[in-house]
């Protein structure tokens, strides 16, 4: 059996890449747990196409679906979506990093959105707006 897909997500990582890794976590652990894909749909209230799309990487997930899917299979969200969050955690430079971190995943989609777009904007030598 392969070990578990603990790769962090890389900054420039492509949208595909990143669905990838998150597919990838997720046929693991379903495969761990010994769920079908038509159990978790079951499971989870959505149609066995949109697990087929998840585990596939198709599509992404929005951070709704990924906290349920994650708490259906017994694993952190942020796992599931960045790979490694202890990791993550344990590498931040500081505590306001740190801080950063955690209230970032407490938003929801919009809002990491929009703080995603805020960073790039200043990461870029640009002004937020």
């Amino acid at each position: 059996m392969n070990q578990p897909t603990n790769q962090p997500m890389n900054q420039g990582e492509s949208a595909a890449a990143i669905r990838a890794a998150v597919a990838q976590r997720i046929r693991e652990t379903m495969q761990r747990r010994g769920l079908s894909g038509a159990e978790l749909a079951r499971r989870l209230g959505v149609s066995q196409p949109t697990i087929h799309a998840w585990v596939n990487g198709a599509h992404g997930l929005r951070r709704q679906n990924i906290r349920r899917l994650a708490a259906e299979l017994g694993v952190d969200p942020a796992w599931l979506e960045f790979g490694a969050d202890r990791e993550a955690e344990a590498r931040a430079a500081d505590t306001t990093e740190l801080a950063f971190l955690r209230l970032y995943r407490e938003l929801d989609d919009d809002g990491q959105a929009a703080v995603l777009r805020l960073m790039t904007a200043l990461g870029r030598g640009g002004k937020p707006g």
